[in-house]
C-alpha cells in the first residue's frame, strides 16, 4: 500500500538516544556488519522521521536509499531483518503494508509533535497504547483515480463506401521511341570520385585506430596513478590497536578533509568519531572515579 505523506507530519528535528548503541539488537548489527550496519540504521531513522512516523518501503525506495548512501541492497535488507528480530522495526506492519515503523518510533514522534495544533496517524498503523489529544486518527482508503467510464467508439469514423476514382487513365501504354539504347560508360570523373572516397575512409579508419590506442595508454597510466581506496585507510585506522583515541580522531579528521566529496565515507567517519568520543568520555569517567577513591 502507498500511504499518503502529505499530512504535514514531517519533522525537522528527531531526538536519538546517545545510548542507542548499547541496545543488544544494535550491538548484534555492528558485530555482523560493522560500523556500516549502524550507519544504515541511523539513516533509516532519519528518513522515517523526515517522513513522519513511517516510511513507505518499496523496491524504488530501496534502490534510491542504496544509491544515495553508497551501500548494497543485500546489506540494507539484512540490517532491516535484524531490526525486525530486535523489534526496532515492526514485522507485521512491514509484511501487511510495506512500511517501516515501530512503537518506539511512534512514541518518539508524538513526543515531538505534541506542541503542534494537530497531527495525524493511520488507524491501521497504530502501535502505541496511548495517543496524545492533538492526534487525529484517519482511515486508509485506496486511491480512486481509475477511469470507470465505458469506452465508446469514435463518432468521426467515415462510413461512406469507398468508390473507385474516375480519373484513372485507361489508355494503353505505348513504348517510347526516344529511349536511349546506347550502353552506359563509366566516366573518368566518377572513377576519380570513388578513389577519393576510398582514400578518405582509409585515412579516417587509421585516425580512429590511433585515437583508440592513445585512449588505452592513457587509461593504463591512470590505473598506475590511482589513489589508494579511502575505505581501506578508514578500516586500518579503526583496527590499529597501537593508536590512541586522540590519534585515531586526528587521522579520521584528516581523512575527512581529504575526501569531502565522498558522502558515504564522510557518514562512516562521523559515526566512528561519535563512537570514539563516547569511549573517550567513558575512560575519563573511570579514571576520575579511581582518582577519587
Amino acid at each position: 500500500m502507498n500511504f499518503s505523506t502529505r499530512l504535514n507530519n514531517n519533522m525537522i528535528y528527531a531526538p536519538i538516544s546517545v545510548k542507542c548503541s548499547n541496545d543488544p539488537c544494535i550491538q548484534e548489527i555492528e558485530a555482523l556488519f560493522g560500523i556500516t550496519g549502524f550507519g544504515i540504521y541511523i539513516k533509516l531513522l532519519l528518513q522515517i522521521y523526515q517522513n513522519g512516523y513511517f516510511l513507505n518501503w518499496t523496491n524504488t525506495t530501496l534502490r534510491l536509499f542504496c544509491r544515495n548512501n553508497g551501500v548494497r541492497i543485500k546489506q540494507v535488507n539484512d540490517v532491516i531483518e535484524q531490526l525486525m528480530i530486535g523489534n526496532l522495526i515492526n514485522r507485521e506492519k512491514y509484511q501487511n503494508f510495506q512500511v517501516l515503523t515501530s512503537a518506539e518510533i511512534q512514541e518518539r514522534f508524538f513526543k515531538v509533535m505534541y506542541r503542534c495544533d494537530e497531527a495525524f496517524i493511520y488507524k491501521c498503523l497504530i502501535l502505541c497504547d496511548k495517543l496524545p489529544k492533538n492526534v487525529s486518527i484517519i482511515n486508509y482508503t485506496e486511491p480512486s483515480d481509475v477511469n470507470t467510464q465505458p469506452v465508446t467508439e469514435p463518432s468521426d469514423v467515415n462510413t461512406q463506401p469507398v468508390t473507385e476514382p474516375s480519373d484513372v487513365n485507361t489508355q494503353p501504354v505505348t513504348e517510347l521511341s526516344d529511349v536511349n539504347t546506347q550502353p552506359v560508360t563509366e566516366t573518368s570523373s566518377v572513377h576519380k570520385l570513388s578513389t577519393n572516397l576510398i582514400q578518405s575512409n582509409l585515412t579516417q579508419s587509421t585516425s580512429t585506430e590511433s585515437n583508440r590506442n592513445k585512449f588505452i595508454k592513457e587509461r593504463q597510466v591512470d590505473k598506475k596513478n590511482t589513489v589508494p581506496d579511502s575505505s581501506g585507510v578508514f578500516n586500518e585506522i579503526l583496527k590499529n590497536q597501537n593508536l590512541s583515541i586522540e590519534n585515531k580522531l586526528l587521522q579520521l579528521n584528516n581523512l575527512k578533509k581529504a575526501n569531502k566529496t565522498n558522502s558515504a565515507l564522510i557518514i562512516k567517519i562521523e559515526i566512528a568519531e561519535m563512537t570514539l568520543n563516547a569511549e573517550k568520555e567513558e575512560k575519563e569517567k573511570i579514571s576520575a572515579k579511581k582518582e577519587n577513591e
